[in-house]
Parts: structure tokens; C-alpha cells; sequence
């Protein structure tokens, strides 16, 4: 592998908005990875679409979810603890590998899909009761997995000032 050349020509900057540094494009990805040191969770997503996945959180039911160590050390320092040790995958084998899924849909978009389908909320009555044991499942991980931001987003949802 020879050294990354660096390039006059402006096209090929890519600048993060971070008050630390800027940087350019030294590999075949948009954003080099050690640009992404230091950035907020909302900065990371809107930098992370441009870099390729380096860890796979593997679920019970055989499921890989393709996620960014970066992203998952920001937003737990539990999280951030177990991928400096691990390999290219982390295995989440003891939780609902669809509230898994729910929990990162938020770290990526800040936002989470209607759980009122999911097998565990079923026997609730109506749709509203079914999307509160969603939330419910997925507030039981954020709190297991020490995800503080994800965890005042549901306290607020649900009415508690934080």
C-alpha cells in the first residue's frame, strides 16, 4: 500500500464541521475515519452515510447489523468500552434482535420506527398501548446499554421532565 497523496485541487477536500480540524480525502471513503474523533452525534450523522460500517452487532436470531464504532462510542460509553475490544462483530445475542434494530435506527436518524407490530406488544388492546410497550422495550436497552440521550428522548416522550 503506498502513502495517501494529497491533492492540490479542491474537489477532492472533503471538510468536516468541526471546530477541531478539517480534513481531507486520503482513501477511497468521503470522510476519513480519524475526522470523525471528537464530533457530536448529530454531526456524526450527517458524516457517517460516507463511510463504510466496521463493526456487525450479531442478534440471536442470526441477524448482523452493520454499525460504526464511532457512532456506537459516542452514544454510550458502555458501547464505546466493548468496541475498542472487540473484533469486526459484538455479539447482542440476549436482546430482541428488533429492538436492536430500533435502538440503531435512532443512533443514525434520531428517530424510531412504530414497534406497535412487534410480537411482544401484540396482546396490548389498541395501538396506542402497543407503541408504549415498544417504546418500553426499547427505553429497558437504552438503559442497558447506558444510551443517556436515547433514554431522555423516551422519558420525554412519555411526559417526565429531564
Amino acid at each position: 500500500a503506498s502513502a495517501p497523496t494529497v491533492l492540490d485541487d479542491s474537489a477532492h477536500y472533503q471538510p468536516v464541521k468541526s471546530r477541531k480540524r478539517r480534513c481531507v480525502d486520503d482513501g477511497a471513503e468521503k470522510v476519513p475515519r480519524r475526522c470523525l474523533e471528537g464530533l457530536t452525534i448529530d454531526q456524526l450523522r450527517v458524516q457517517l452515510p460516507h463511510v463504510a460500517p466496521d463493526v456487525a452487532l450479531v442478534c440471536a436470531d442470526g441477524r448482523r447489523l452493520s454499525v460504526h464504532r464511532t457512532l456506537l462510542a459516542a452514544v454510550s460509553s458502555l458501547l464505546g468500552e466493548q468496541v475498542k475490544h472487540a473484533g469486526s462483530e459484538i455479539l447482542a445475542v440476549h436482546e430482541d434482535p428488533d429492538i436492536v434494530q430500533a435502538v440503531i435506527q435512532w443512533m443514525y436518524s434520531g428517530t424510531l420506527p412504530d414497534l406497535s407490530g412487534h410480537s411482544q406488544c401484540a396482546g396490548f388492546p389498541d395501538i396506542p398501548s402497543r407503541q408504549r410497550r415498544g417504546f418500553q422495550l426499547v427505553y429497558e436497552l437504552a438503559v442497558k446499554w447506558q444510551i443517556s440521550e436515547l433514554i431522555k428522548a423516551i422519558l420525554a416522550l412519555w411526559g417526565y421532565a429531564g
